[in-house]
Parts: C-alpha cells; structure tokens; sequence
C-alpha cells in the first residue's frame, strides 16, 4: 500500500466521520448541511424562502453532542497519569513541540476516538536530534494504514 493509495475503509468512512462532525459541531452545521439532513418537501421546490423559512425553524436537540461531551467529562473526572523519563518529561507540559500540554491533548485524542472511532498518533523527532514530540491525526487525515499484531 503506497502512500497514494486510500483504504477502502477511509472510503467508506469518510461520509460517516463527515455526518459526525456536523452533528458534533451544532444546529449551524446541521443548517448548513441543508437537504443532507432536512430535505425540501414539495411547496419548497417552487419557492426557496419557503424551504429556508422551514429551515431556521428548525429545532435540533443535540444529544449526540450532549453525550459525547458528558463522557469526555467522566473520563476526564480525574487528571490522567502520566509516567516519563528524564528525556521526555519535557512532553508534559510540550508534548506537541508547538506548546500543547499533555492534558490537553489527551483530551482531544479521547474526544476524536469517542466521537469517530479513531485518532492517529505520530511520535517524530527533529533530524538536528531535538526533543521528540506527538502529532495528532483526525481520522480523516489518516487516508492510508496497515495493521498487524503485535506480541503482548
């Protein structure tokens, strides 16, 4: 699998982890979304305004937002434990390179998981031997993987 090549998996995802993220971010993504999420009826067709009247009318109780939230809270009730050498103890408070704190990442790492099933993690270091740090990939940055046991 090259680097060019896309998973059929990320192909079949990608309209699912689109869906999410718009349900995710609100009412204003839902709106904006238009005929994906709230089809014209038949008077509409002949007269825009009407289905745009019918559309900021429109009530969207975000449960799915609600709960996703509220179980980013109770996993995230108490701070993570986090055990580094003395090379790395600088990620606590810089585990991106870019000034991104290990509590704050984390949490972004576990929302992405909870919300879209997955999250990738990249450890890299800079070629000048510089301290290592982590980039975080959304799932739909991660186009291409492979997968393989591994020994536990």
């Amino acid at each position: 699998m090259g680097v060019t090549k896309v998973h059929n998996e990320y192909i079949k995802r990608v309209p699912e982890w689109s869906r999410i993220a718009d349900v995710l971010s609100g009412r204003d993504a839902i709106i904006a979304g238009g005929q994906e999420y709230l089809p014209m009826l038949e008077s509409h067709r002949r007269d825009y305004l009407k289905y745009r009247a019918y559309q900021s009318r429109g009530i969207f109780y975000n449960a799915t937002a609600l709960s996703h939230q509220s179980y980013l809270s109770a996993i995230f009730r108490r701070d993570p434990t986090l055990r580094l050498s003395g090379r790395t103890e600088h990620m606590r408070e810089n585990i991106t390179g870019v000034g991104d704190n290990f509590y704050t990442f984390a949490k972004t790492a576990t929302g992405e998981v909870l919300g879209k099933g997955r999250y990738g993690l990249m450890l890299d270091r800079p070629r000048d031997g510089g301290a290592p740090y982590v980039v975080g990939y959304c799932a739909g940055q991660v186009r291409n993987w492979r997968l393989r046991g591994v020994d536990a």
